[in-house]
């Protein structure tokens, strides 16, 4: 079984349609209490910390490296594109001539590109976050005095319609694949492992498992986006919540 995300220029081998975009969050100094819940507005999103501070990212303001994978399924994207129009900032750079480089065959004794790369480490977008940072202060009184204590940046795949695949691979037996959760994975995967351990083991699982098959990608079905509706009223949820 093949889980998680995976090395950009790795995924075409069997036409697996991830792609990945950085987001940016920060964690502030204590601040007074606006609320224990956690909140995404059309600004900011933050989440109250133990240590009293606040987990804070900009609502809109993912960062997507342009590779040579995005050209290839840019027509399955597409529809993603068009509803997140404005929040999320393309680059094109020195990402998309490492991804050429990567190698997608290998041989067995060969130093593999998840060894070249083990983990993922981008930096912060700081003047995003600086944003966020002037944003939150005006959003709320308890925050007119918030202060970034520290910042960090990661990595997030995604798929055409926002939705994971928990799938076999049709043509390759005994090869299961649990990836593109579009920064859900933490939520979705004690779930995930119950599922596919199922799968592997008996052959289907206790739900129904369709929606989140490979073979979506290759029989035609639509990419439409899944659109989460907000809890304010008014607005949309995105398909790439960052706090």
């Amino acid at each position: 079984m093949v889980r998680g995300g995976l090395p950009e220029g790795t995924s075409q081998p069997f036409g697996l349609p991830q792609l990945r975009v950085c987001s940016s969050v920060m964690g502030t100094r204590p601040a007074p209490l606006a609320t224990d819940s956690a909140v995404w507005c059309g600004d900011v999103a933050f989440r109250r910390r133990h240590d009293g501070g606040y987990t804070l990212a900009a609502s809109a303001g993912s960062r997507f490296d342009i590779v040579p994978d995005a050209l290839q399924y840019f027509s399955l994207f597409a529809p993603a594109r068009r509803l997140n129009r404005g929040e999320v900032r393309l680059r094109f750079g020195a990402a998309f001539f490492r991804a050429l480089a990567t190698p997608k065959r290998w041989k067995p004794d060969a130093v593999t590109p998840f060894e070249r790369t083990r983990v993922l480490d981008p930096a912060p977008d700081r003047a995003l976050l600086a944003r966020a940072l002037r944003d939150a202060r005006a959003l709320l009184p308890q925050f007119a005095q918030l202060e970034m204590a520290e910042s960090w940046a990661g990595m997030i795949d995604v798929m055409p319609d926002s939705l994971p695949v928990v799938s076999a691979i049709d043509g390759l037996d005994g090869f299961y694949l649990a990836t593109g959760f579009s920064g859900h994975g933490f939520g979705m995967g004690p779930a995930t492992g119950l599922l596919m351990a199922e799968l592997i083991t008996k052959g289907a699982a206790r739900v129904d498992l369709a929606p989140f098959r490979f073979s979506r990608f290759l029989d035609g079905t639509p990419m439409e986006p899944f659109k989460p509706r907000s809890v304010i009223p008014g607005t949309w949820g995105r398909a790439h919540r960052t706090a």
